[in-house]
């Protein structure tokens, strides 16, 4: 049987078949997920599930679900380092505060040699990369919000700024 936070959360993903709105989500374990959390009318009543990005949660491991407006970078695990690129919606959203004569970078590809050493001399990477991809300083970027970078298989918080 759905408990009654179940099935909060998944009345509130049903609607966001619709909405399409992203999604802090907290889970039981601790994990910070971020993304636009989908649920569908058929519920499996022994383990009521939901999807971000093709990936499969229960609902029951949810702790918390908040909207968000956050600038999501996504963050691709790959051999030797990461590929980042920014979410549609922030992208959108960057664009109406860069002049229009300005191009940012579509993807930023780092290796994992070449972060630590960077980080080394100069700190976290995640910041650089931010700045990279939006062509906004990190006071600008404050300004807007909170900058997240997810793992974009997981879903899973790698870094905020």
């Amino acid at each position: 049987m759905v408990s009654n936070s179940e099935r909060k959360y998944y009345d509130r993903f049903l609607q966001n078949n619709l909405l399409s709105q992203r999604y802090r989500i907290k889970l039981s374990d601790g994990e910070t997920l971020v993304g636009v959390p989908k649920a569908y009318s058929v519920v499996n009543l022994e383990n009521p599930t939901f999807f971000i990005n093709g990936s499969e949660f229960a609902l029951r491991d949810v702790v918390e679900a908040k909207e968000i407006s956050d600038i999501t970078i996504y963050a691709t695990k790959q051999l030797d380092g990461y590929t980042c690129g920014l979410d549609p919606r922030s992208k959108a959203v960057i664009r109406a505060q860069i002049p229009q004569e300005s191009v940012p970078v579509t993807s930023v590809f780092i290796s994992c040699d070449t972060k630590s050493d960077f980080e080394s001399l100069h700190g976290s990477v995640w910041k650089h990369i931010a700045e990279l991809l939006t062509s906004l300083s990190e006071e600008k970027l404050q300004e807007l919000g909170k900058v997240v970078f997810v793992d974009s298989k997981t879903m899973k918080v790698l870094f905020e700024l």
